[in-house]
């Protein structure tokens, strides 16, 4: 998780701080695991970004960024990063090794927010109301998912491809066929802003997602998305440690 100026290194089990990496001036403004989990990359507000290795040493700093990225994603091999720089509206990919530029490309105008890979490689983007599939390497934009203003602020795709997740403000989850653009069902129930998604690597078939926090306990909702090729929550409530203390 980040934090001001670094990123500290959290121990679900214990429920406690392993450890921290420094290396940012300002807050910490995203993170993420390659899928080896061999390197994880932060941002900093400060227009840095920087690349770890999963022993805490740093790697390197990718410079060339006229503000900061708001998110990331790793391409399935683990070779490249994807990153979007928020009000510029554009995606930088590079490559992880060496920190050169693969490619980039236009996604939407302003306040890009999210971003995934797909399984065969492809990427989705969302800003706000929309989200987009972009075929890679064409980087032509093959979908458009329409989730409504400000509905589409975070996002998530299925480890099999077949699914994709978008959330914002009004709470919903909105479950998409990935492929046809069409959307499958609306999840709804919760009272906040949904700002974070995730699914289950191991079974491809329960999400995580981290809701806006009211009072002293953050909470995650995580449970079953799809049975039996119906979209369904059954969320199992996971309180974090009190914020008081």
């Amino acid at each position: 998780m980040g934090h001001a100026g670094g990123v500290v290194h959290f121990d679900p089990d214990a429920w406690k701080i392993a450890g921290t990496l420094g290396g940012h001036s300002h807050n910490v403004a995203a993170l993420a695991w390659s899928p080896d989990g061999k390197a994880l990359a932060s941002s900093g507000e400060e227009g840095a970004v920087k690349l770890w290795s999963a022993e805490g040493k740093e790697l390197q700093e990718l410079k060339g960024f006229k503000e900061h990225v708001r998110d990331f994603s790793w391409t399935p091999d683990s070779k490249r990063l994807a990153m979007a720089s928020w009000l510029e509206g554009t995606i930088t990919i590079r490559e992880a090794a060496t920190g050169a530029l693969d490619r980039g490309l236009v996604d939407h105008s302003a306040n890009l927010l999210g971003l995934a890979f797909t399984p065969k490689g492809d990427l989705v983007s969302c800003a706000g109301s929309v989200a987009k599939l972009w075929a890679l390497p064409e980087r032509t934009q093959e979908r458009r998912y329409n989730a409504g203003k400000n509905n589409a602020k975070v996002l998530a795709v299925s480890p099999d491809g077949a699914w994709l997740v978008t959330a914002g403000v009004d709470g919903a989850l909105r479950v998409w066929s990935l492929g046809s653009g069409l959307l499958v069902e609306t999840l709804r129930g919760h009272a906040r802003p949904v700002l974070s998604l995730a699914f289950r690597p191991d079974s491809g078939r329960s999400l995580g997602l981290g809701l806006g926090a009211q009072g002293p306990h953050p909470s995650l909702l995580v449970g079953p998305l799809l049975r039996q090729g119906r979209a369904q929550l059954e969320p199992r409530r996971i309180k974090g440690p009190d914020r008081r203390a």
